[in-house]
Parts: C-alpha cells; sequence; structure tokens
C-alpha cells in the first residue's frame, strides 16, 4: 500500500506483512497513522463511531490492501494482571522473561512488586500470546500488531531483546508494525532485511 501524509507531504510505502518501524519527528503523525490502520483498513471493517479518514490526515494513494487484522497493543496502565489465567505457564517465555528481563514467573505471587518496566513487558508479551494463539480470535487471517512507543520504561537492553522476543513468542502468520523514537528497538533489523523503516520526516 501506498500512502501520503498531509502533514508532511512524505509518501511512503507500508506493507503490513513485514516488520514495521515508524519514526520521525514529534507532530508527523505516527501514532494517527496506526489509527488510521486499525480504524478503517482493518479486515473485519471500520471501528464503529470511528473518527472519518480524513482527519488522520493520510491520502491513499493505492489501495492494495492484503487482508489483514489490525491490533494496538496499548501501554501498560498500572491495572492488576492476573498471570495465573494467562499462558505464562510455557518454558519458553518464562526462560525469555528470566533471562532477557530478570522477571521469574516461577515464583509466587501476584508480582505487584515487579517494576513499571517489568510490568509493561509481561503485559505486552501476555497480550501478544493471548490475542495470536488464542482460540477466541479469527486465525484465518494474518494479525498485525500496532505498538506505540514501545521504549517508554524500559532499558536499552530491554529494548534491543524486545521485538526478538515478541516475534518469537508470537504465533505463526503474526507481524508488527512499530512507531519508535528508539535506535536500540529497531535495533539491527534493516540490516538483516528483517525489517523495514518508514520515515515521516519531510
Amino acid at each position: 500500500m501506498k500512502f501520503k501524509s498531509k502533514k508532511t507531504e512524505v509518501e511512503f510505502e507500508y506493507e503490513p506483512l513485514k516488520t514495521n518501524f515508524i519514526f520521525g519527528e514529534n507532530g508527523t503523525g505516527k501514532t494517527h497513522f496506526l489509527k488510521f490502520l486499525v480504524g478503517w483498513l482493518d479486515a473485519r471493517g471500520p471501528v464503529r463511531g470511528f473518527k472519518r479518514p480524513d482527519i488522520y490526515d493520510f491520502e491513499i494513494l493505492t489501495d492494495d490492501k492484503p487482508r489483514v487484522q489490525y491490533f494496538k497493543l496499548e501501554a501498560y496502565d498500572g491495572t492488576y494482571i492476573n498471570l495465573k489465567d494467562r499462558m505464562f505457564k510455557d518454558e519458553q517465555v518464562q526462560t525469555v522473561l528470566k533471562n532477557h528481563y530478570n522477571i521469574d514467573l516461577t515464583k509466587e505471587g501476584d508480582f505487584s512488586e515487579l517494576s513499571f518496566g517489568q510490568k509493561k513487558l509481561v503485559a505486552m508479551i501476555d497480550d501478544v500470546i493471548f490475542i495470536s494463539k488464542s482460540f477466541m480470535f479469527d486465525h484465518s487471517l494474518p494479525i498485525v500488531f500496532l505498538i506505540d512507543l514501545p521504549e517508554i520504561g524500559l532499558s536499552l537492553t530491554a529494548q534491543q531483546h524486545l521485538m526478538d522476543d515478541l516475534i518469537a513468542l508470537a504465533g505463526d502468520d503474526t507481524y508488527f508494525t512499530v512507531v519508535t523514537h528508539s535506535p536500540e528497538i529497531v535495533h539491527d533489523y534493516e540490516f538483516k532485511s528483517k525489517g523495514k523503516l518508514i520515515n515521516f520526516n519531510n
């Protein structure tokens, strides 16, 4: 798909079935683009009550969109997460969280003593696993997760591991589009041809 930002006059290609990293100065419309995707281009149809698309300042130049489902991962807001009701008995998940983020899910308790950054990591991984693997969602169509500024609250080391871990833990036919200001989140994806950078700056 090809779009044009009415704010910056930038034209860009967006391929949902890739790992996309969107970067640019504040106010260039990065977050609006995520809302535009989930509100208007989702295969399940426009979100009821969603603002008309021109509000979001993007012109669709080529509408050759694949049929995909978009899910926007919301930032952790401090609410309690009952991990025992989710999928964290998975040995792969436990190993990743313990080795990369110093989170031990084998301990008893409600994890209320985790730091903000650790809770945010758990929430993101929890959502990705639940949506990409749960029978409650339609798996006949690819899933694209939209993440806005995942680096907030995370250490540099956590940022470097995040995307590799999310991709490894997600289900098949699952992709990510990430808005970020952090080189650590992008890491070396472009050079490995595993990801695509989209520049919103003019």
